[in-house]
């Protein structure tokens, strides 16, 4: 019995290391090619990224995807996600790999309790595309693709053509497409205007766009406002802003949702300037309250109520605190009174 048994264990352990060598080899040496919204890898099919990308990444040609990391997220359920190797990316990219595809954990966190909200209240299930989320600078799609596993629609922003195609091979990888939507543009309070951004070496997702048609810059992208992508009125159970310096622009383009309340909550990130200052005031004067997330302890208890969090009551006391980089939590106004003003 063990002298047949034994070859058994041989030739199953031999079949492994060969399928993990097959594995290492393609996804270390094999290339692949964009052209025309489409990846080819030498000798198979296309993958074709029709309806997933929008149509200004046509003019993006002959891109080949070297020095990028396929990876396996640590979250359940469990998916693909794709970033730029260390020596390329030092901001985003090691940061996502060292977590299992979390950046700004805060956020997947919050995310989280308004899921957790809205599936005990019967909005939403785990077997139907029946939550909607943005992504406003989506960079490597830590979150998009996070929202994307808990079957949310997700309408990600992002300017960069190297970064946003990252996320698009994700997305392929994972049979995303019905969930995820690419907008290769700069959310902002108005549509159409171009605008420029560089490249920073080492911080690839880190780019802020630049208004001044006459900065010498690498590359343009277009505006637009998110109401002219997502259709007003729907409802939308989260969104992420995080758009290096540009949020108060992306929240006027997305006004009338929020004035409306028709966001059932924000992470929005925050500086300590004038920008950041206007937005805060705009968000409680559209009947929003809101927590500053480094005061809080992480995971959130997602079945506490959203009294017990300590959102600030005025907008003076929110922008007393606008005072160093952070992020915001903001939801609705649940309170019997109305915000009391500044």
């Amino acid at each position: 019995m063990l002298k047949r048994i034994f070859p058994f264990r041989v030739v199953v352990l031999l079949t492994l290391q060969i399928i993990f060598a097959a594995l290492f080899i393609l996804f270390n040496n094999t290339e692949f090619f964009y052209e025309k919204r489409d990846v080819q890898k030498q000798a198979t099919p296309a993958y074709s990224f029709k309806g997933l990308l929008s149509p200004e990444f046509d003019k993006v040609e002959n891109f080949k995807l070297q020095g990028y990391v396929l990876s396996t997220s640590k979250s359940i359920p469990p998916y693909y996600f794709v970033v730029y190797e260390p020596s390329i990316d030092d901001g985003v990219s090691p940061y996502m790999l060292q977590t299992g595809g979390f950046y700004d954990r805060f956020a997947h966190d919050i995310f989280d309790w308004h899921y957790a909200q809205s599936k005990k209240n019967g909005h939403i299930s785990d077997t139907t595309v029946d939550c909607l989320v943005l992504d406003v600078g989506m960079n490597f799609g830590s979150f998009a693709l996070y929202a994307a596993s808990r079957n949310c629609e997700v309408y990600g922003f992002e300017t960069q053509s190297s970064v946003m195609f990252g996320v698009a091979l994700a997305a392929r990888l994972n049979n995303f497409e019905q969930y995820v939507h690419m907008i290769r543009k700069a959310a902002s309070n108005v549509s159409g205007i171009p605008v420029k951004f560089g490249f920073v070496s080492k911080n690839v997702g880190g780019l802020p766009v630049v208004y001044d048609s006459a900065s010498d810059t690498d590359e343009t992208v277009l505006t637009v406002r998110v109401d002219d992508v997502v259709q007003y009125p729907r409802h939308i159970n989260f969104a992420k802003v995080d758009v290096e310096g540009s949020e108060y622009r992306a929240l006027q383009g997305m006004k009338p949702f929020l004035q409306s309340h028709l966001i059932d909550g924000l992470v929005i990130e925050l500086r300590d300037d004038d920008q950041s200052k206007q937005w805060i005031a705009d968000i409680y004067d559209w009947g929003y309250i809101c927590l500053k997330v480094s005061e809080y302890q992480y995971p959130l208890n997602y079945s506490a109520s959203l009294q017990t969090f300590p959102f600030m009551a005025t907008k003076k006391k929110a922008l007393e605190n606008a005072d160093r980089l952070d992020n915001y939590w903001c939801v609705p106004d649940f309170r019997d009174k109305k915000v009391v003003p500044a």
